[in-house]
Protein backbone atom coordinates (compact mmCIF):
# COMPACT_ATOMS: atom_id res chain seq x y z
CA UNK A 1 0.00 0.00 0.00
CA UNK A 2 1.30 3.44 -0.93
CA UNK A 3 2.40 5.75 1.90
CA UNK A 4 1.57 9.47 1.75
CA UNK A 5 2.08 12.38 4.13
CA UNK A 6 0.34 15.74 3.99
CA UNK A 7 1.04 18.75 6.22
CA UNK A 8 -0.99 21.84 6.98
CA UNK A 9 -2.25 24.10 9.73
CA UNK A 10 -5.13 24.70 12.08
CA UNK A 11 -5.20 28.48 11.74
CA UNK A 12 -6.64 30.98 14.21
CA UNK A 13 -7.13 34.67 13.45
CA UNK A 14 -4.42 36.78 15.08
CA UNK A 15 -6.75 39.44 16.48
CA UNK A 16 -9.09 37.35 18.62
CA UNK A 17 -7.93 33.73 18.27
CA UNK A 18 -11.63 32.89 18.27
CA UNK A 19 -12.07 31.91 14.61
CA UNK A 20 -10.45 29.20 12.52
CA UNK A 21 -10.23 28.61 8.77
CA UNK A 22 -11.90 25.63 7.08
CA UNK A 23 -11.62 24.55 3.46
CA UNK A 24 -13.75 22.30 1.28
CA UNK A 25 -11.52 20.12 -0.88
CA UNK A 26 -12.45 19.47 -4.51
CA UNK A 27 -10.92 16.03 -4.84
CA UNK A 28 -12.15 14.42 -1.60
CA UNK A 29 -15.38 16.38 -1.01
CA UNK A 30 -15.02 17.15 2.69
CA UNK A 31 -14.49 20.04 5.09
CA UNK A 32 -11.06 20.15 6.69
CA UNK A 33 -7.97 22.31 7.14
CA UNK A 34 -5.59 23.58 4.43
CA UNK A 35 -2.84 21.04 3.79
CA UNK A 36 -0.90 19.26 1.06
CA UNK A 37 1.87 16.83 0.16
CA UNK A 38 5.52 17.16 1.11
CA UNK A 39 7.66 18.07 -1.88
CA UNK A 40 11.32 17.11 -2.31
CA UNK A 41 13.42 17.60 0.83
CA UNK A 42 10.91 19.84 2.59
CA UNK A 43 10.37 19.54 6.32
CA UNK A 44 6.85 19.13 7.68
CA UNK A 45 6.85 22.76 8.81
CA UNK A 46 8.00 24.05 5.43
CA UNK A 47 5.28 22.03 3.70
CA UNK A 48 2.61 23.27 6.10
CA UNK A 49 3.46 26.93 5.53
CA UNK A 50 3.78 26.55 1.75
CA UNK A 51 0.52 24.64 1.39
CA UNK A 52 -1.43 27.19 3.39
CA UNK A 53 -0.06 29.98 1.20
CA UNK A 54 -0.82 28.05 -2.01
CA UNK A 55 -4.31 26.85 -1.06
CA UNK A 56 -5.76 29.94 0.62
CA UNK A 57 -3.27 32.74 -0.12
CA UNK A 58 -2.46 33.83 3.42
CA UNK A 59 0.74 33.92 5.47
CA UNK A 60 0.68 32.21 8.84
CA UNK A 61 3.00 31.78 11.81
CA UNK A 62 3.46 28.45 13.57
CA UNK A 63 2.80 29.23 17.23
CA UNK A 64 4.64 26.28 18.74
CA UNK A 65 6.31 23.39 16.91
CA UNK A 66 5.27 21.08 19.76
CA UNK A 67 1.61 21.79 18.95
CA UNK A 68 1.60 19.10 16.27
CA UNK A 69 -1.44 16.92 15.57
CA UNK A 70 -1.00 13.72 13.56
CA UNK A 71 -3.77 11.64 12.00
CA UNK A 72 -3.47 8.33 10.17
CA UNK A 73 -6.12 6.75 7.95
CA UNK A 74 -6.60 4.58 4.88
CA UNK A 75 -7.97 5.93 1.58
CA UNK A 76 -9.57 2.70 0.38
CA UNK A 77 -10.34 3.64 -3.22
CA UNK A 78 -6.72 4.67 -3.84
CA UNK A 79 -5.10 2.08 -1.57
CA UNK A 80 -3.18 4.81 0.25
CA UNK A 81 -1.99 4.75 3.86
CA UNK A 82 -2.26 8.46 4.61
CA UNK A 83 -0.73 10.51 7.44
CA UNK A 84 -1.84 14.10 7.94
CA UNK A 85 0.16 16.40 10.19
CA UNK A 86 -1.31 19.72 11.32
CA UNK A 87 0.36 22.55 13.25
CA UNK A 88 -1.22 25.25 15.38
CA UNK A 89 -0.86 28.61 13.63
CA UNK A 90 -2.14 32.17 13.53
CA UNK A 91 -2.47 34.68 10.70
CA UNK A 92 0.46 37.05 10.17
CA UNK A 93 -1.34 39.97 8.55
CA UNK A 94 -4.83 39.87 7.05
CA UNK A 95 -7.42 37.11 6.86
CA UNK A 96 -8.50 37.71 3.26
CA UNK A 97 -8.57 34.32 1.58
CA UNK A 98 -7.82 33.57 -2.08
CA UNK A 99 -8.73 29.97 -2.83
CA UNK A 100 -6.63 27.81 -5.13
CA UNK A 101 -9.50 26.90 -7.46
CA UNK A 102 -8.11 23.56 -8.64
CA UNK A 103 -7.86 22.38 -5.02
CA UNK A 104 -10.41 24.30 -2.94
CA UNK A 105 -14.11 24.80 -3.69
CA UNK A 106 -14.85 26.99 -0.69
CA UNK A 107 -13.21 28.33 2.45
CA UNK A 108 -14.61 30.17 5.44
CA UNK A 109 -13.64 31.67 8.78
CA UNK A 110 -15.87 30.25 11.52
CA UNK A 111 -15.99 30.04 15.29
CA UNK A 112 -14.45 26.97 16.89
CA UNK A 113 -17.93 25.65 17.69
CA UNK A 114 -19.01 26.11 14.06
CA UNK A 115 -15.80 24.45 12.88
CA UNK A 116 -16.42 21.45 15.14
CA UNK A 117 -19.96 21.12 13.79
CA UNK A 118 -18.81 21.51 10.17
CA UNK A 119 -15.71 19.28 9.98
CA UNK A 120 -16.44 16.07 8.12
CA UNK A 121 -14.13 13.64 9.92
CA UNK A 122 -13.91 12.81 13.62
CA UNK A 123 -10.10 12.81 13.67
CA UNK A 124 -10.12 16.42 12.43
CA UNK A 125 -12.58 17.31 15.20
CA UNK A 126 -10.22 15.73 17.75
CA UNK A 127 -7.28 17.71 16.34
CA UNK A 128 -9.32 20.93 16.59
CA UNK A 129 -10.15 20.20 20.22
CA UNK A 130 -6.46 19.68 21.06
CA UNK A 131 -5.52 22.83 19.16
CA UNK A 132 -8.11 24.88 21.05
CA UNK A 133 -6.69 23.69 24.39
CA UNK A 134 -3.17 24.51 23.26
CA UNK A 135 -4.35 27.94 22.16
CA UNK A 136 -5.80 28.60 25.62
CA UNK A 137 -2.42 27.80 27.18
CA UNK A 138 -0.63 30.12 24.74
CA UNK A 139 -3.13 32.92 25.43
CA UNK A 140 -2.78 32.34 29.17
CA UNK A 141 1.02 32.49 29.01
CA UNK A 142 0.86 35.81 27.16
CA UNK A 143 -1.45 37.18 29.85
CA UNK A 144 0.78 35.84 32.62
CA UNK A 145 3.84 37.49 31.03
CA UNK A 146 1.98 40.81 30.81
CA UNK A 147 1.16 40.96 34.54
CA UNK A 148 3.73 38.80 36.32
CA UNK A 149 6.30 41.59 36.84
CA UNK A 150 3.83 43.42 39.06
CA UNK A 151 3.97 40.58 41.56
CA UNK A 152 7.61 39.48 41.61
CA UNK A 153 8.31 41.75 44.61
CA UNK A 154 6.48 39.21 46.79
CA UNK A 155 9.63 37.16 47.14
CA UNK A 156 8.79 34.80 44.29
CA UNK A 157 10.83 34.77 41.09
CA UNK A 158 9.30 35.43 37.68
CA UNK A 159 9.88 31.89 36.43
CA UNK A 160 8.40 30.31 39.56
CA UNK A 161 5.36 32.56 39.40
CA UNK A 162 4.81 31.74 35.73
CA UNK A 163 5.07 28.03 36.52
CA UNK A 164 2.49 28.29 39.33
CA UNK A 165 0.07 30.11 37.03
CA UNK A 166 0.61 27.68 34.17
CA UNK A 167 -0.08 24.72 36.48
CA UNK A 168 -3.35 26.33 37.56
CA UNK A 169 -4.36 26.92 33.93
CA UNK A 170 -3.58 23.31 32.96
CA UNK A 171 -5.55 22.10 35.99
CA UNK A 172 -8.53 24.21 34.89
CA UNK A 173 -8.36 22.86 31.33
CA UNK A 174 -8.07 19.28 32.55
CA UNK A 175 -11.10 19.71 34.80
CA UNK A 176 -13.10 21.27 31.96
CA UNK A 177 -12.45 18.55 29.35
CA UNK A 178 -15.94 17.11 29.66
CA UNK A 179 -17.33 20.62 29.13
CA UNK A 180 -15.29 21.43 26.03
CA UNK A 181 -18.23 22.05 23.71
CA UNK A 182 -19.88 24.32 26.28
CA UNK A 183 -16.65 26.30 26.72
CA UNK A 184 -16.11 26.94 23.01
CA UNK A 185 -19.75 27.99 22.73
CA UNK A 186 -19.06 30.66 25.36
CA UNK A 187 -15.52 31.53 24.28
CA UNK A 188 -15.46 35.08 25.68
CA UNK A 189 -16.67 33.89 29.07
CA UNK A 190 -14.08 31.12 29.13
CA UNK A 191 -11.30 33.64 28.35
CA UNK A 192 -12.47 35.72 31.31
CA UNK A 193 -12.58 32.60 33.49
CA UNK A 194 -9.01 31.78 32.43
CA UNK A 195 -7.75 35.22 33.45
CA UNK A 196 -9.57 35.01 36.79
CA UNK A 197 -7.87 31.68 37.45
CA UNK A 198 -4.47 33.31 36.92
CA UNK A 199 -5.31 36.30 39.13
CA UNK A 200 -6.54 34.04 41.92
CA UNK A 201 -3.37 31.94 41.69
CA UNK A 202 -1.24 35.07 42.12
CA UNK A 203 -3.45 36.52 44.87
CA UNK A 204 -3.20 33.30 46.88
CA UNK A 205 0.55 33.87 47.23
CA UNK A 206 0.19 37.19 49.02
Amino acid sequence: MKQETSCGCIIFDKETHSKTLLVYENNRFFWGFPKGHIEGEETELETALREVKEEVGINVKILDEKCRYSMNYIIEDKQVDKTTVLYLAETVDDTNVENQEEEITESKWVTVKEAYDTLTHDNAKEALQKAWYDMQIIKAEKYISSIVKKYTNRGIGTFELQLICRNKVEELLENRKDNWYEDVTQDHYFSWHLKQTIIRAISSLS
